[in-house]
C-alpha cells in the first residue's frame, strides 16, 4: 500500500493520473503573471495553490523525519509567492521528489507525528490534496 499511496503522489504531480492532468502538467506554460491572477474574487491565485500543494508535501515529508504537523491553523499553508513563479514551480517539484525519498523505507502503519493516523493515510490524503487542488488550477486557467 506504502507505493500506492505513493504513486498516487506521484502521478498526482508529475502526470498519468487518470482524472486529468497533474500540477506539473497543469503549470507547463503559466507566466509569472498569469499566476499571480485572481479571476475569482475571493479565490486563491494558481501560485499561491502552487505553494500550498508544496507546503502540505515539505509537512509530510518533515512528519516522515519525526516531526509533528502542527496543528490546524497554527501555521500559514496558503501564502504568496515570494520570489519568482519559477521557484514556486521548483518548490512543488522538489516536494514532491523529497516526500518520495524519504517515504521509500518508511512504515505505512506508522503513526504520523502530531496526528491521530498513519502515514498511508497520510500520503493518500497528500495525493487527494494535490487532486483536489489540480481541478482547481485547471478551472483557473480556463478563466484567464
Amino acid at each position: 500500500m506504502v507505493n500506492d499511496a505513493m504513486n498516487d503522489i506521484e502521478r498526482s504531480v508529475f502526470g498519468g493520473a487518470w482524472h486529468g492532468p497533474a500540477l506539473m502538467e497543469l503549470l507547463s506554460g503559466v507566466t509569472a503573471e498569469q499566476a499571480l491572477l485572481k479571476p475569482i474574487a475571493g479565490a486563491h491565485s494558481i501560485g499561491e495553490i502552487t505553494l500550498h500543494a508544496a507546503i502540505w508535501m515539505e509537512l509530510a515529508k518533515q512528519a516522515i523525519d519525526g516531526h509533528a504537523i502542527p496543528p490546524f491553523g497554527s501555521f500559514h499553508d496558503w501564502i504568496e509567492p515570494e520570489s519568482t513563479w519559477e521557484s514556486a514551480v521548483h518548490r512543488l517539484e522538489k516536494a514532491a521528489r523529497e516526500l518520495a525519498d524519504a517515504y521509500a523505507d518508511a512504515d505505512p502503519d506508522e503513526i504520523v507525528p502530531g496526528r491521530h493516523y498513519d502515514f498511508e493515510h497520510l500520503l493518500t490524503g497528500v495525493a487527494q490534496h494535490n487532486t483536489y487542488h489540480a481541478g482547481q488550477i485547471s478551472m483557473l486557467k480556463k478563466l484567464l
